[in-house]
């Protein structure tokens, strides 16, 4: 599982094809993290996935 914070929203994933195993919480809102707001904040949820799917892409880390 990776994440990846901007702002106030923190988005866990898995990167695999299907986005809706993916959890989206707002941390400002909810900082237990017990709400998913994706339903929501699809566009939100989207966004910080590509962010993820590119980091992915970039980065040098070891990729499970």
């Amino acid at each position: 599982t990776r994440a990846v914070i901007d702002g106030r929203y923190k988005l866990l994933s898995t990167l695999g094809p299907a986005a809706d195993a993916d959890l989206l919480f707002d941390l400002d809102a909810d900082p237990n993290e017990r709400v998913d707001p994706r339903t929501a904040e699809p566009d939100t949820a989207a966004q910080l996935r590509e962010q993820l799917l590119t980091w992915r892409e970039t980065s040098t880390a070891a990729k499970p």
